[in-house]
């Protein structure tokens, strides 16, 4: 069975937007610190290396490191009123394919032998402001 619809404040003497409505305030958190975790990814550009180990020290040519992941961890706490604020983050970047060629001689023949390794990067980095 059909019906009339009306709007809310009708016959009410005001609207229901009218009246008191708190301001939202976001629930407080225990303590002044913190803990926090990143996940990222980073694009490497073409790194400069050099050979060391024949005496001559040549730069490596074609050199490429691979792009990968960037994780982070960190703990932080601040003073609250006065602004002060510290933090520990560690950071680990796994498993980089690298790269590249050299020009060496060996035994009076010069050779050209590709140049491959694993680099697994580890960061620590302190904060205070």
């Amino acid at each position: 069975m059909p019906s009339v619809g009306s709007a809310a404040d009708l016959y009410r003497g005001g609207s229901m937007k009218d009246g008191y409505a708190p301001a939202y305030s976001a629930p407080a958190i225990a303590g002044p610190c913190y803990l926090r975790g990143d996940v990222g990814y980073s694009w490497n550009g073409q790194p400069s290396s050099t050979y060391v180990g024949n005496g001559t020290d040549p730069n490596v040519r074609f050199a490429d490191i691979a792009n990968g992941g960037a994780y982070d961890v960190g703990i932080g706490c601040g003073s609250g009123s006065r602004g002060l604020r510290g933090d520990l983050t560690v950071g680990f970047r796994p498993r980089r394919d690298f790269t590249g060629d050299v020009d060496i001689v060996i035994n009076a023949m010069p050779v050209d032998p590709p140049i491959k390794a694993t680099i697994d990067t580890y960061t620590v980095m302190v904060n205070g402001y």
